[in-house]
């Protein structure tokens, strides 16, 4: 969608002041005129924004407002290698941007002629690009979309220019808030692609994948589709430069990986910092040298895989690959959860049920017991009886929620006895390696040994070592009475792990203690969270209940990961597992995954192409 254009001359076609000469270049995301500048006598360079034809008035308004505040922010950046931001402004709604004119070759055009860079132009590249980012971080603003289509360098003296600053933010219109992926397949972060939120470090990845195009003529990431390539980029999946080119020097080969690590965390941390590392790897004297007479030859060659490679990046290829594990073998292994967990379920609720699990036990075994002493007959009447049962459930539930570990000490010595209290005390107190130093004093006790093991092994959980805990449960169950003492611990035991299975991936031995030896697929917490929208207590209870032998509902699980998961990738894969399913249940979550379009790309592809190929929707 073109401005309105107004002129005195109905044939020349104007933005603000500025008078269009001619069409230099257009992407998706608009077009870029040469202009000319009257009031100045300057050419400039005037690229006009796409702006979908969909969007409501509100969000159109939104875009115009913080696209006008990015190019004003923009416009103080003052660096040789930041192209600078002259005007701003808007013409019948869609908005408009004036840059200098730069007499110069975009980065990507000079790789698709060049096959690939010297190491030294690599390098002095990549310099020129960090000092100017280093500018731009400091003053908070992040580019978003560094790329070879976006570095421009000057054929007067050869450096290397970052252009669109102000323009980076919004690539996809109304995808400028926090949340939503931006920017262009191949370069993108994986924060960027996971749609959280992002700083420098982002652009330094962007950067990074930039200078291994330069040094290897190849892209890190690029896959046959776009879905394909997010993946390879989230993974970070890819031959190293070295292993491509042999004379690149293992320091720099070393730098390039710190770019690309999938953790902004493990990711150098600055551009200055790049620069640092950057700096010395190879003496750049002469960098500049015989680069232009290259630039002006062509070699059909690489302008066809050039060309291919445009193509595949600019349609609309969502699509995700076909998925090779079967859907419905879902085990502890049928793949690597997402890095993030999603939101812990109500406290409340959660204390409730494990509350009424435990009390209900507890209540059962304490009326047997009563009756084997004191037949119910005796104590006058059923009213009575039915007091003491509530009772008995109260004092129960008080007992487990106090003094929840079963450990009874008949039997034991008094020594024996002290060491029991010692090291319930200790693991009460947090100091668990006081507390096994008096756990494993007992265990080696004739009297003493299986509550020994068992304690061994509570505190064990308390630490999260459930390697250790599930060596000491099996060796609690090697004694005669040891099964017995782990059933009456086994609520106990549930509850002092359940917090565990709301973080992270449990542990395969945390699996193996909870279904094998506490029977926690009975547990109403366990049971119910597997239907419920937290995405680690969903798929550790799910692992659990299979373990268990317990059937589990695989449709519904997908669906809560395709409506609820904060990563695409979870998404993605849920979108699959769907299609392998053929479950018709499936289709209104898919059908409403399909209508998200731009605000989440590739699993809306993802979703609409199953609903085509698989349940034949249109």
């Amino acid at each position: 969608m073109e401005p309105v254009v107004k002129s005195s001359d109905p044939g020349q076609k104007k933005f603000g002041r500025y008078i269009v000469q001619k069409l230099l270049g257009e992407g998706a995301m608009g077009k870029v005129f040469l202009a000319q500048d009257p009031v100045l006598n300057r050419q400039v360079a005037i690229k006009v924004i796409s702006v979908d034809r969909q969007l409501d008035d509100k969000t159109r308004q939104e875009f115009l407002s913080r696209f006008s505040l990015e190019a004003r922010l923009s416009a103080q950046l003052n660096h040789q290698s930041i192209v600078p931001v002259y005007d701003a402004g808007e013409e019948g709604g869609v908005p408009w941007i004036a840059f200098q004119y730069i007499d110069g070759v975009t980065l990507d055009r000079i790789i698709k002629n060049k096959s690939r860079l010297s190491i030294k132009w690599s390098i002095h590249i990549t310099l020129d690009i960090a000092s100017a980012l280093q500018l731009a971080h400091g003053q908070h603003i992040v580019h978003r979309d560094i790329k070879p289509g976006n570095i421009i360098v000057d054929r007067q003296g050869g450096v290397a220019k970052l252009a669109d600053f102000g323009v980076a933010k919004v690539p996809w219109a109304s995808l400028t808030c926090k949340g939503d992926a931006m920017g262009s397949p191949g370069y993108m972060s994986p924060e960027q692609i996971e749609g959280f939120s992002i700083d420098e470090r982002s652009d330094i990845f962007s950067l990074g994948v930039v200078l291994y195009e330069m040094l290897t003529g190849k892209h890190p990431f690029v896959r046959d589709t776009v879905a394909a390539t997010a993946f390879a980029t989230i993974s970070g999946k890819y031959d190293t430069a070295g292993s491509l080119i042999k004379d690149i020097p293992q320091r720099l080969d070393a730098v390039i990986a710190q770019c690309l690590t999938p953790k902004p965390g493990d990711r150098v941390k600055s551009a200055g910092q790049l620069i640092e590392l950057l700096d010395g790897v190879v003496p750049m004297t002469g960098a500049r040298s015989g680069l232009w007479p290259v630039l002006e030859e062509k070699k059909k060659g690489y302008a066809k895989l050039s060309d291919a490679f445009t193509a595949m990046i600019s349609r609309i290829a969502w699509s995700a690959p076909k998925s090779k594990a079967p859907a419905t073998l879902v085990s502890a292994n049928i793949r690597t959860p997402a890095h993030r967990s999603s939101r812990m379920v109500t406290q409340g609720r959660n204390s409730l049920r494990m509350a009424i699990f435990i009390a209900r036990k507890n209540a059962r075994r304490a009326i047997r017991r009563f009756a084997e002493v004191v037949p119910l007959k005796i104590l006058g009447g059923v009213a009575l009886a039915g007091a003491i049962v509530i009772a008995i459930m109260l004092f129960a539930l008080h007992r487990e929620n106090n003094d929840g570990l079963y450990l009874p000490t008949a039997g034991l010595d008094d020594e024996q006895i002290i060491l029991v209290n010692k090291s319930r005390s200790w693991a009460e107190t947090g100091g668990f390696d006081s507390a096994l130093v008096y756990a494993h004093a007992l265990a080696v006790t004739e009297e003493g040994a299986s509550r020994g093991h068992l304690l061994s092994g509570i505190i064990a959980c308390q630490k999260g070592a459930f390697d250790e805990a599930l060596v000491a449960f099996e060796t609690v169950g090697q004694f005669p009475t040891g099964s017995k003492l782990l059933g009456r611990n086994s609520a106990y035991i549930v509850s002092l792990c359940l917090p565990m299975l709301k973080k992270k991936r449990a542990t395969d031995p945390l699996v193996t203690i909870l279904a094998k030896m506490c029977q926690a697929a009975d547990v109403p917490e366990i049971k119910a969270a597997v239907y419920e929208k937290p995405y680690w207590l969903r798929w550790n209870s799910l692992r659990i209940m299979q373990a268990s032998g317990k059937q589990v509902d695989l449709v519904r699980v997908f669906i809560l990961d395709l409506k609820y998961s904060r990563t695409m990738k979870t998404r993605l894969q849920a979108v699959r597992d769907l299609g392998e399913l053929k479950d018709k249940r499936a289709i209104p979550a898919l059908r409403e995954a399909s209508k998200k379009g731009i605000r989440d790309p590739f699993v809306s592809s993802a979703a609409a192409k199953t609903l085509r190929e698989v349940f034949k929707e249109k």
